[in-house]
């Protein structure tokens, strides 16, 4: 696209100087909305998801059902996109269907279809098109691991007769593998039960719609999932063993404080019990290990921890371990659950000690403080408590307890943490559960930290400067998320926040009345009221040019230019002397009756300027697309490139236009004022988003 500035033809260098007149005496027209922007009115038919589709005007629509005819035929797309290869998911060809969900001509109907719905304000209709996609493609992307999986499975099945050395499964016997790639299989078939009801389940909010049926998808998802169930029947019937889990509590009473004890026995289908090992339940959302003795019997204690005060059963599931021939086995009892109180203990320890003080710990800023307690009933630690960790009603952290209650967690200092002493609290925040919620606390000290702020500024053109500055603390420690003002002459001119690394970085437009002697003092400042942050300023000052003349014409020594008689727009334009030994001499401009000074209209194509720009180096073609956009859009014929955008950006709510017009002006600024070069690629987009905006 781009070739070596040395390279251009004498056609090229004329397009060069006439981008130049059209830059400095072009009189804009409305600019043109950003090309595929896809919606009533702005369609890319170049797309092959849309082409040849009609629309409507969305304020014509009656209801919500009254669709615009191009958000039908979208719909009428979408479904038929989406049928086409679900069709064939009973039939294993997965890799059919996750093609056409991932396709961009797939995630291009998609957008449009969001597009077109937020004119007509079905978007909940477009919220479930999208939620019926991902579950689809969760569930297409399982089933394809099941069949990889199986495949697998059938090659160690298929190789009992082999003998497996270190190298392969070391001493893992061959069942072992065999079982363990069941298990596997197990766990996939669980989940893709889960995801065929998800997918049913969003495809029931089409329910009564016009225009999307996915039953026939559901039809074929519920197909494809018969044949995998009935295949790890098959698995299941081959790898394991069948158990029976029998059951028996001696009072349905349960709490922390009285746990329930739960007895029984574990055998196999045939009766025969499961002796003298080592076994694991989930019950409730705990998981809890015992061993069956010589007859298969065992027993556990179960302490209630999140479990709902109201279940009134409980269920008890055996877990066998990966390679264990048994499948598990579920039951349950019947259960009371009562709430208890419990107790939470809290302390603090700021770095860099690490012993407790029963004074309040002394923090600042960013400061690392570990937060230690313990939850406990009767002096009984509570296990898998969800705590959190507040201070002065902010929420810092949260932790679960461990096997004895305890439970320890770092926090950072937040800057919203005001001086003073403040309370740090640990609190067990549970409603209707068999551990009441419950809280305690401490108490640290806050202290203010010191800031420094930097700033450095660039002037760019005519009273625009770019800003740039670092927020710190007196260490030197970053400090983000800062809001930082921008003053000139007292004047706000900007605000701006810190980033992960504290800097700063914008462009700012110097108020007239702060330039004197073409300079202004530029100040920049930190407000740490409310913080424990203290406030900082710090000032520079910037030159101003006072020049009528567009630099931005001008800038980055793209072309000096004269006007002497050449016949395009009434003018002649010559090549500086910028090629002699000599010293680069001002640009000469010659004023020609011809054109007043509020014409409105330069006569010249800005498509031949975007011509010029794809066949110009990539630092040329940048500023030649940015000539064109200022041809093409409507805005001060001499003001400053940023002046320019807020002129264009200020009244128009279009986002897009607002996004790709910044993506050609900070192109522009970097290549003319920063010095920066660019990329081929990146010209090659700045150039097409330029080519958006003229069109």
């Amino acid at each position: 696209m781009f070739g070596p500035d040395d390279a251009l033809s004498s056609r090229l260098s004329t397009l060069l100087l006439v981008s130049a007149v059209c830059v400095l005496l072009a009189g804009l027209v409305l600019g043109s909305v950003a090309a595929g922007a896809v919606g009533p009115g702005i369609l890319d038919r170049g797309s092959d998801s849309t082409e040849g589709l009609t629309q409507e005007d969305p304020a014509g629509l009656q209801s919500e059902r009254d669709l615009s005819a191009f958000e039908r035929q979208l719909a009428q797309r979408i479904q038929g996109q989406v049928e086409s290869g679900a069709i064939n998911l009973s039939q294993g060809q997965y890799g059919d269907v996750r093609e056409r969900l991932d396709s961009s001509e797939y995630e291009e109907l998609l957008d449009s279809y969001r597009s077109v719905s937020e004119e007509t304000g079905n978007t909940e209709r477009a919220r479930n098109v999208t939620a019926f996609r991902r579950a689809l493609a969760n569930y297409t992307g399982l089933a394809e691991r099941y069949s990889q999986t199986y495949s697998t499975y059938r090659l160690v099945q298929s190789s009992r007769d082999l003998r497996f050395g270190e190298t392969w499964a070391g001493s893992t016997g061959h069942d072992d593998v065999t079982r363990s790639v069941a298990r596997r299989l197990e766990r996939i078939e669980s989940a893709l039960e889960t995801n065929a009801s998800r997918v049913a389940a969003v495809a029931r909010t089409f329910d009564g719609d016009v225009q999307l049926d996915f039953d026939r998808t559901v039809e074929s998802v519920q197909a494809s999932f018969s044949n995998i169930s009935a295949r790890q029947a098959e698995v299941r019937a081959d790898a394991f063993v069948q158990t029976e889990l029998a059951l028996d509590v001696r009072s349905t009473n349960a709490s922390f404080r009285e746990p329930l004890t739960v007895s029984g026995r574990l055998r196999l289908a045939n009766g025969t019990a499961v002796t003298n090992r080592s076994i694991r339940f989930e019950v409730g959302e705990q998981t809890i290990t015992t061993r069956t003795d010589a007859a298969g019997a065992f027993s556990f204690a179960y302490r209630p921890v999140t479990l709902p005060v109201d279940t009134e059963e409980l269920s008890i599931r055996y877990v066998p371990d990966e390679m264990e021939p048994y499948l598990g086995a579920n039951a349950t009892v019947d259960i009371s659950v009562a709430s208890v109180e419990p107790t939470v203990d809290v302390s603090v320890a700021s770095e860099p000690t690490v012993e407790v003080s029963p004074a309040p710990a002394r923090v600042g800023y960013s400061d690392t403080v570990g937060v230690f307690g313990r939850v406990s009933v009767d002096d009984v630690g509570v296990p898998d408590a969800p705590v959190l960790v507040f201070a002065d009603g902010r929420l810092l952290a949260n932790a679960t307890t461990g096997s004895d209650g305890t439970f320890e967690r770092n926090v950072s200092i937040p800057a919203t943490l005001e001086p003073g002493n403040r309370s740090l609290q640990a609190r067990l925040a549970l409603q209707g559960r068999s551990i009441q919620s419950a809280d305690g606390s401490t108490t640290i000290s806050v202290r203010e930290r010191s800031t420094e702020l930097s700033l450095t500024t660039t002037a760019l053109d005519d009273r625009t400067a770019r800003v740039t500055g670092r927020l710190t603390a007196a260490d030197g420690r970053a400090i983000p998320n800062q809001t930082v003002t921008i003053t000139a002459d007292g004047e706000q001119v900007a605000t701006v926040s810190t980033n992960a690394s504290g800097w700063i970085d914008t462009t700012v437009l110097v108020p007239s009345g702060a330039v004197s002697d073409g300079r202004a003092e530029l100040v920049a400042s930190f407000d740490g009221r409310g913080l424990n942050l203290g406030s900082s300023d710090a000032r520079a000052t910037v030159s101003v040019s006072a020049s009528g003349l567009p630099l931005w014409l001008l800038g980055g020594g793209l072309l000096v230019v004269a006007v002497a008689g050449v016949g395009i727009g009434g003018f002649v334009w010559r090549r500086s002397r910028s090629e002699s030994s000599e010293p680069e001499a001002s640009p000469d401009v010659i004023e020609d009756d011809a054109v007043a000074d509020d014409s409105t209209d330069s006569g010249l194509d800005p498509e031949a300027l975007l011509a010029a720009a794809r066949e110009s180096a990539p630092q040329v073609a940048v500023r030649l697309a940015y000539a064109a956009v200022r041809v093409s859009l409507d805005g001060p014929r001499d003001g400053t490139h940023w002046e320019f955008y807020r002129a264009c950006t200020a009244d128009a709510d279009d986002a897009e236009l607002a996004s790709t017009l910044r993506t050609v002006t900070e192109g522009y600024e970097r290549t003319n004022f920063a010095g920066d070069s660019v990329s081929e690629s990146e010209a090659e987009r700045i150039v097409s988003a330029a080519d958006s905006l003229v069109r």
